[in-house]
């Protein structure tokens, strides 16, 4: 039986799936995607925050 690596969106809405051979390389994929996944966040705070001192600076 393979393993499946599935990313679900905030909505609960499926946005992609994957089977793999074995429990390493599905849990790879999951693991880069959740690495991926935090960098954005940690963008979009920086973006916000920015914005949030030039506005106060203005």
């Amino acid at each position: 039986m393979p393993w499946l690596s599935v990313c679900i969106g905030p909505d609960g809405r499926l946005l992609d799936s994957e089977a793999f051979a074995t429990f390493e390389e599905a849990d790879l994929v999951t693991y880069r995607a959740q690495g991926i996944l935090f960098d954005s966040i940690v963008r979009q705070v920086e973006i916000a925050h920015d914005y949030a001192v030039e506005r106060i600076l203005n």
